[in-house]
């Protein structure tokens, strides 16, 4: 968001400061999606998850 804002309001709207907000954005959002998926196989397949199971204890 911070390269969009950036992109319009200092570099005027020039067309290279587009393509690279639009690289950053499109990355981020892979990214975000990755996060996701990855997660929800640790939760859905791995089975690990609030329940606490398969998470390290320690005993003090």
């Amino acid at each position: 968001m911070v390269v969009q804002l950036l992109s319009q309001f200092l570099f005027k709207g020039k067309r290279w400061s587009v393509v690279v907000a639009a690289l950053i954005l499109t990355g981020s959002a892979y990214a975000v999606s990755m996060a996701g998926h990855y997660g929800a196989q640790l939760v859905h397949i791995e089975g690990v998850g609030p329940q606490g199971k398969f998470l390290e204890e320690h005993h003090h």
